[in-house]
């Protein structure tokens, strides 16, 4: 009978090791719906990452940025990354000046927080609607990057600034 008792509570103890297990695995990597969400999000990010491609390409080979996304998607390399991988409906675009341009996307959940010892990332976000702002210079190869909270943000002065390319001051964005 003790021996028999010891087998139950030994069997319990493992059962409860593994249920342990697999909580914990639940808590570090997500519900299967929030990894869904996240690899939506990044998806997101992979898409507006190629459309800032090919708004640079489209604005260096015509030298104007493209009115609107249903222009750029006409052309070979722009493709499907015009519009939300989950809703199918168009990402924000809008023209602020002769080179500067902003992009919009909607996101289901915002991007972890970075370890202490690193910045964010251009492309983290918050939940919801983001816009990230972009100015093309005519002597660089690299657009440079201003991040906005929001879009009531975008317009205020209250961005959050990358430095951009070579150190360089870039000029104010006009409204």
């Amino acid at each position: 009978m003790a021996s028999e008792r010891r087998h139950l509570i030994g069997a319990a103890a493992a059962a409860t090791a593994v249920l342990a297990g697999v909580v914990a695995a639940l808590l570090h990597l997500g519900s299967p719906a929030e990894r869904r969400l996240r690899r939506l999000d990044e998806e997101r990010v992979q898409r507006l990452r190629h459309l800032e491609s090919s708004i640079d390409l489209h604005l260096r080979s015509e030298k104007v940025l493209p009115a609107d996304l249903k222009s750029l998607a006409r052309l070979p390399w722009a493709g499907q990354v015009t519009f939300d991988p989950d809703s199918h409906e168009p990402f924000g675009y809008e023209v602020l000046g002769d080179r500067s341009y902003r992009l919009c996307a909607e996101f289901a959940l915002p991007t972890p927080p970075p370890p202490p010892d690193r910045e964010a990332d251009f492309w983290a976000h918050p939940e919801g609607k983001h816009c990230y702002e972009f100015e093309v210079k005519p002597d660089e190869d690299e657009p440079w990057r201003r991040s906005a909270e929001s879009p009531s943000e975008a317009g205020s002065g209250q961005a959050e600034e990358s430095s951009p390319p070579g150190g360089k001051e870039p000029a104010e964005p006009a409204d």
